[in-house]
């Protein structure tokens, strides 16, 4: 590894680190703004990896993870992105993925909309992303396995592991609320939604720009 890769890798993670430590200010991003802004998929992998070797508290991990993510957007966006050979377990699971985004785009729109006096159309909508369960699946159970045995800085699959099941879980409440004839507290429903869905799509980005 290069001088100046390992220099950009330390950055990210004093950046990362500080985050968990409560780190919040514009000085503080300001402080590693170009070394955030040449992020690359192996560089935040690196920083996230050390975090979570270093540190248990998953909750917090996850959040600063999410801070840290929106701030290398620049450098992630900038990357190509591969192309994979049709049949590959890559390309299977990219094109799911740009389903899933249309699906979650979708449940947006109909989120919006929603009245209790006509719950079908949300319904049918957050039923139709159960296919959510097949595509975590084939990442947990085929994906990450390879990652683990070929690659020394796997934690990251940990925590997407981890928000993949709340995820489901926010999802499956979600659909018990909806099929509720008792449904009364919208403001508990709107919480549910609105977790799900950021947490839904920070997976979907972090699979296209840094896993796949």
């Amino acid at each position: 590894m290069s001088r100046e890769i390992q220099r950009d890798e330390n950055a990210l993670y004093d950046y990362l680190k500080g985050l968990y430590n409560g780190e919040r200010s514009i000085e503080w991003y300001n402080r590693y703004r170009d070394d955030l802004a040449a992020a690359t998929p192996w560089s935040v992998n690196t920083a996230i990896d050390k975090l979570i070797k270093m540190f248990d508290d998953y909750e917090l991990i996850e959040q600063s993870v999410a801070r840290f993510l929106r701030a290398c957007t620049a450098g992630l966006d900038r990357m190509d992105e591969p192309v994979y050979p049709q049949g590959h377990l890559l390309q299977i699971l990219n094109a799911e993925n740009y389903i899933l985004q249309d699906k979650r785009q979708a449940l947006s729109i109909h989120f919006k909309e929603f009245s209790l006096a006509d719950k079908q159309t949300l319904m049918d909508d957050l039923i139709c992303l159960k296919e959510l369960k097949k595509h975590y699946l084939k990442i947990q159970n085929i994906l990450f396995p390879i990652l683990e045995k070929s690659y020394d800085e796997f934690r990251c699959v940990k925590l997407m592991w981890h928000i993949e099941d709340d995820v489901l879980g926010l999802l499956k409440q979600l659909i018990q609320y909806l099929k509720s004839d008792q449904f009364a507290d919208r403001k508990e429903f709107n919480r549910i939604f609105g977790v799900m869905y950021l947490k839904m799509g920070a997976l979907l980005y972090r699979e296209q720009k840094i896993l796949f």
